[in-house]
């Protein structure tokens, strides 16, 4: 082969050009999302990369998670604000939604997640925070908490969005705003699915027409905007937000 054609795993590749002190290290940024290929952050030590690639390592993580780093990215896109605002975060994880609302300057957030023992202690023991663990957003009702949200955050697997959004209306105030990160994978037949990946574009854009196309025939929402994801999901899915309104 070619040596400029020559792949090899990207944690050798980092400690091949001198860039860290161990594979184990390189492992790590590549895990925490601090290393991209490109303009591509890849949270896989076993990518495969190219002599000639450009790798680069950031610095440092500001938020607990990958998540974080893609709301950021969609509110700037979108131009939405969560300053002074009571945000609800939609399958919190580890807290990376939460994390980015509480450094933009959200007043307070509320996290639910089906999950147990996910939330990372810096957002579990932040005196901005509350939340419900073990509890499946189709339980979530008015009165689950003591107040309706200005700004509903989203990020769920394993569940179309479709299902999940007829829940979280009533939740909203009248002119509250909702972000929804749209997965394809979930909203896809499996037959289109390549490991768990939709690699066909075509077929990625099919599914943001059906969605819209959805949320339309509904007629409780608005949509303001879309945006893709900065960053791709861990399998590579290209992932989108949607801002939605109530109807008027």
């Amino acid at each position: 082969m070619n040596e400029k054609n020559k792949k090899q795993r990207l944690d050798q590749e980092l400690f091949d050009r001198g860039l860290v002190s161990t594979k184990s290290k390189a492992s790590a940024l590549i895990l925490s999302g601090q290393v991209k290929v490109g303009d591509q952050v890849v949270s896989k030590a076993g990518h495969f990369v190219k002599a000639e690639d450009a790798i680069t390592i950031i610095q440092s993580m500001p938020y607990v998670s990958r998540g974080g780093l893609k709301l950021q990215g969609a509110l700037e896109k979108i131009q939405l604000d969560p300053k002074d605002k009571l945000c609800l975060d939609v399958g919190a994880s580890t807290g990376g939604f939460t994390d980015c609302l509480l450094q933009k300057g959200a007043k307070h957030v509320c996290c639910i997640d089906v999950g147990k023992g996910q939330l990372h202690p810096k957002i579990r023991n932040h005196t901005k925070v509350s939340w419900k663990e073990s509890f499946h957003v189709k339980e979530l009702r008015p009165t689950s908490f003591d107040h309706l949200f200005d700004l509903v955050v989203v990020d769920v697997s394993f569940i179309s969005i479709q299902k999940v959004l007829p829940f979280l209306l009533p939740c909203m105030e009248p002119d509250g705003d909702l972000l929804v990160m749209l997965k394809p994978q979930f909203e896809s037949q499996r037959k289109y699915l390549h490991k768990g990946v939709v690699t066909s574009e075509e077929k990625r854009q099919e599914i943001l027409s059906d969605f819209t196309d959805w949320i339309l025939a509904q007629g409780q929402y608005r949509i303001q905007a879309n945006a893709d994801a900065p960053i791709k999901g861990p399998k590579g899915n290209q992932e989108t937000f949607f801002h939605l309104k109530k109807a008027n």
